[in-house]
Protein backbone atom coordinates (compact mmCIF):
# COMPACT_ATOMS: atom_id res chain seq x y z
CA UNK A 1 0.00 0.00 0.00
CA UNK A 2 2.93 2.21 0.28
CA UNK A 3 2.28 3.38 4.12
CA UNK A 4 4.14 2.94 6.87
CA UNK A 5 2.22 1.95 10.56
CA UNK A 6 3.00 2.96 13.93
CA UNK A 7 2.67 2.92 17.57
CA UNK A 8 3.64 5.09 20.52
CA UNK A 9 6.37 3.76 22.37
CA UNK A 10 5.47 0.65 24.91
CA UNK A 11 2.07 0.87 23.51
CA UNK A 12 -0.75 -1.40 21.94
CA UNK A 13 -2.81 0.65 20.08
CA UNK A 14 -3.81 2.95 18.64
CA UNK A 15 -2.05 1.76 15.15
CA UNK A 16 -1.65 5.46 13.06
CA UNK A 17 0.22 6.41 9.75
CA UNK A 18 3.87 7.78 10.31
CA UNK A 19 4.77 7.86 6.77
CA UNK A 20 2.90 7.17 3.17
CA UNK A 21 4.86 6.62 0.32
CA UNK A 22 4.87 9.48 -2.90
CA UNK A 23 3.78 6.62 -5.13
CA UNK A 24 1.56 4.96 -3.08
CA UNK A 25 -2.33 4.55 -4.05
CA UNK A 26 -3.33 6.22 -1.11
CA UNK A 27 -1.07 9.67 -1.56
CA UNK A 28 -2.81 12.11 -0.51
CA UNK A 29 -5.92 10.09 0.77
CA UNK A 30 -4.15 9.21 3.99
CA UNK A 31 -1.71 11.66 5.97
CA UNK A 32 0.40 10.91 8.94
CA UNK A 33 -0.95 10.48 11.83
CA UNK A 34 -4.16 8.92 10.70
CA UNK A 35 -5.38 6.39 12.92
CA UNK A 36 -6.76 2.64 11.92
CA UNK A 37 -10.23 2.05 12.66
CA UNK A 38 -10.99 -0.97 10.27
CA UNK A 39 -10.27 -2.86 8.08
CA UNK A 40 -13.50 -4.96 6.21
CA UNK A 41 -15.55 -3.96 9.15
CA UNK A 42 -13.27 -5.58 12.28
CA UNK A 43 -12.75 -2.79 14.37
CA UNK A 44 -8.83 -2.82 14.44
CA UNK A 45 -8.71 0.83 16.32
CA UNK A 46 -6.76 -1.15 19.48
CA UNK A 47 -4.19 -3.39 17.59
CA UNK A 48 -0.75 -2.86 17.36
CA UNK A 49 1.19 -2.45 14.16
CA UNK A 50 1.96 -6.07 13.62
CA UNK A 51 -1.67 -7.46 14.23
CA UNK A 52 -2.91 -5.09 11.57
CA UNK A 53 0.28 -5.58 9.49
CA UNK A 54 -0.72 -9.62 9.87
CA UNK A 55 -3.99 -9.07 8.75
CA UNK A 56 -3.70 -6.90 5.92
CA UNK A 57 -0.83 -9.43 4.54
CA UNK A 58 -3.53 -11.85 5.19
CA UNK A 59 -5.71 -9.91 2.80
CA UNK A 60 -3.08 -9.16 0.09
CA UNK A 61 -4.90 -10.81 -2.57
CA UNK A 62 -8.04 -9.05 -2.46
CA UNK A 63 -10.04 -5.69 -1.86
CA UNK A 64 -9.93 -4.12 1.26
CA UNK A 65 -12.01 -1.18 2.74
CA UNK A 66 -9.82 0.18 5.25
CA UNK A 67 -11.47 2.97 7.74
CA UNK A 68 -8.78 5.42 8.70
CA UNK A 69 -10.13 8.38 11.42
CA UNK A 70 -8.30 11.85 10.44
CA UNK A 71 -5.67 13.19 13.02
CA UNK A 72 -7.60 16.62 13.17
CA UNK A 73 -11.32 14.98 13.11
CA UNK A 74 -13.57 12.70 14.55
CA UNK A 75 -14.85 12.12 11.29
CA UNK A 76 -14.29 8.56 9.68
CA UNK A 77 -13.09 8.36 5.66
CA UNK A 78 -13.56 4.93 3.99
CA UNK A 79 -10.88 4.38 1.38
CA UNK A 80 -11.84 1.17 -1.06
CA UNK A 81 -8.38 -0.24 -1.67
Amino acid sequence: LGILLANKAGQNGPTHVSAVRSESVLAGKVHVGDRFASIDGEDVSRMNSKEITTIMARKSDFEREIVFVPLQSTKSNAEWI
